[in-house]
């Protein structure tokens, strides 16, 4: 299963927190697959 590789997080993310979001992400989906979080 692909998924999907660009994930809308708020601007509000502190940079920890963004670290420890993407983190979840990537455990959660698969690790090979490239993942960009885009601000909006």
């Amino acid at each position: 299963m692909r998924g999907f590789s660009s994930i809308h997080v708020p601007t509000d993310f502190t940079q920890g927190s963004h670290r420890a979001f993407e983190h979840a992400l990537r455990l959660a989906l698969d690790a090979r697959c490239p993942l960009r979080l885009l601000h909006v």
